[in-house]
């Protein structure tokens, strides 16, 4: 069974709560920011003042100190496992404008976690 979680941040409730789950596709519009995509997009270089530079060690020390290994890194999506449960997070995508980024895992997701953020509808 796999689930998608749409602004995740370093929420790890569902990962060790949701035994029945194996596959968790993670999705937050961090380290750029934690309020999506801005409007001026002129702004949007990474540096204004939303960006969060400490987000991928804080999410990369949470997830092994919950024995979570990295396995591998593309780009913007980052790849854990403990062996059982794998995690995919895709890190500076926005909702709904990366849509067409994730639109197969959502799809094939068997569940939408939703905690403390509303996902847009196209989830």
């Amino acid at each position: 069974m796999s689930a998608i979680y749409c602004g995740a941040g370093t929420d790890l409730r569902p990962l060790i709560f949701c035994n029945d789950i194996k596959n968790f596709n993670y999705i937050d519009s961090q380290p750029y920011s934690e309020f999506g995509l801005l409007q001026s997009k002129s702004n949007y270089n990474g540096y204004n003042g939303f960006y969060r530079p400490y987000f991928i060690s804080d999410l990369d020390n949470l997830m092994s100190r919950n024995n979570m290994s990295l396995v591998n890194v593309d780009g913007n999506i980052r790849r854990y496992s403990d062996g059982n449960k794998n995690v995919t997070y895709y890190t500076n995508t926005s909702i709904p404008e990366h849509t067409d980024k994730v639109k197969k895992i959502i799809e094939e997701s068997d569940y939408i976690i939703v905690a403390g953020h509303d996902p847009d509808s196209k989830i």
